[in-house]
């Protein structure tokens, strides 16, 4: 990002994308011509895994989840990658100083990890200072990641990825899950 500053810029992600593509041209349309393929199990997936879970914050959040998918296909594009995270199990990750040299986050933190939705605008900044705070003190880095804003998943006005102090805006869930995971496996 210090190398080339273009990739600073709010539309910056386009010459990321366009690198992935070249370097991986078989992979271009990946998400967008397998996702619909697998929507509807994940969905279901999480409809069994709900039944089965003792903590019920975390059932609360895919129940909301499942019930809000019914609303449009947009909300229930953002409640299926949102309940992804639930279906996996933390995995301790490696830090760079402390007597402690592992961190296992919850499912919320992986969540918000993936993606962080925001009620606001107003939210973002101090979120982001919140969480580099905080990954800074475990001694990690703080990984790109989606943050939606709106009120709820089926009202998402601002769909962003962050990288390194940059906001991509992006258009829908989609794309920024799209442009996150090529960000990832450049």
């Amino acid at each position: 990002m210090k190398e080339y500053p273009a990739l600073q810029k709010p539309v910056g992600y386009n010459l990321l994308i366009d690198d992935f593509n070249f370097i991986h041209p078989d992979k271009i349309n990946s998400l967008y011509e397998t996702f619909p393929l697998y929507k509807t199990k994940i969905l279901e997936l999480a409809k069994t895994a709900s039944l089965k879970l003792r903590d019920n914050t975390i059932k609360g959040i895919l129940i909301e989840h499942l019930d809000l998918a019914l609303a449009s296909e947009e909300a229930a594009v953002i409640a299926t990658f949102s309940i992804l995270p639930f279906l996996f199990s933390p995995a301790s990750t490696k830090r760079k100083k402390g007597k402690n040299s592992s961190w296992k986050p919850s499912k919320i933190e992986m969540k918000d990890g993936f993606i962080t939705h925001l009620k606001s605008y107003n939210e973002l900044l101090e979120t982001v200072t919140r969480r580099k705070n905080k990954y800074a003190q475990l001694g990690c880095t703080l990984q790109p990641f989606i943050i939606i804003v709106g009120p709820s998943i089926n009202e998402i006005v601002h769909f962003y990825v962050y990288v390194d102090n940059t906001y991509y805006v992006l258009k829908s869930i989609v794309e920024a899950i799209d442009c996150c995971s090529k960000l990832f496996m450049r």
